[in-house]
């Protein structure tokens, strides 16, 4: 089975400035997506995208020696704040004709550093055990949803109708857990991606869970923190 993933990495960052590129535990933190994928030697194929020519000189230098990564400079077009990461895959699934060449695709988002190469063998591993068209990497919400609170004015009060701060309901236990995806790893058979253009709308879809600490998504500098500090006490 040949497998291809991508890295994708926008320039622009409003809520961290050079995110994607900053020091992240000594190296840049795109970085540690590329080394997950390239350690797990599940990727015939490794394509990063970005429009920042720090990374394309960084990626282009330090590993022109790995004949399957590869950089691809993203398109003006591309590169906006508006622009969806599915966007950018679909963009590139037909451009380069990802389905004549490979049966799976993966998206590895830049900002999981703490996702490494063997999540994604597991991920592969349930795949191909499973006969899947699709897996997602989630985690535990960790909150019972329905406590929510929205602000109205002034004043605060129960996001929802019949919410189990008004019935008394708050025992966590007494509620189903709800996953989210976390960004570590969005895999789909590529027969699959080409009919939906989407990771979420194959039929057969599994999923790996990580827990919390792995699954810390690095958006603003509080994350950015407190995803060193874990990546500094890890043992993988």
């Amino acid at each position: 089975m040949k497998n291809i993933a991508f890295i994708p990495a926008r320039a622009g960052s409003k809520r961290l400035k050079n995110k994607n590129f900053r020091n992240f535990n000594k190296i840049p933190l795109i970085e540690h997506s590329l080394k997950a994928a390239i350690d797990s030697k599940c990727y015939e194929k490794i394509i990063v995208s970005s429009d920042d020519l720090r990374i394309k000189h960084h990626i282009e230098n330090k590993y022109k020696n790995f004949d399957h990564v590869l950089f691809i400079k993203r398109p003006k077009i591309l590169s906006g704040d508006k622009i969806k990461v599915l966007q950018v895959i679909n963009y590139y699934f037909e451009k380069l004709r990802i389905d004549e060449t490979f049966e799976t695709i993966s998206l590895l988002l830049p900002t999981c550093p703490l996702r490494n190469s063997n999540h994604i063998k597991k991920a592969f591993e349930i795949f191909e055990k499973k006969k899947l068209d699709g897996l997602i990497s989630i985690t535990d919400v960790g909150f019972v949803y329905k406590m929510g609170i929205k602000i109205h004015g002034n004043y605060i009060r129960p996001f929802w109708k019949n919410s189990p701060l008004i019935t008394g309901n708050t025992r966590s236990q007494n509620h189903k857990k709800i996953y989210r995806p976390n960004g570590g790893i969005y895999l789909s058979a590529t027969k699959s991606f080409k009919k939906t253009k989407n990771f979420f709308k194959q039929k057969k879809i599994g999923h790996l869970i990580m827990n919390k600490i792995e699954s810390l998504d690095v958006d603003d500098i509080d994350d950015f923190k407190l995803a060193e500090l874990a990546k500094k006490n890890l043992v993988f």
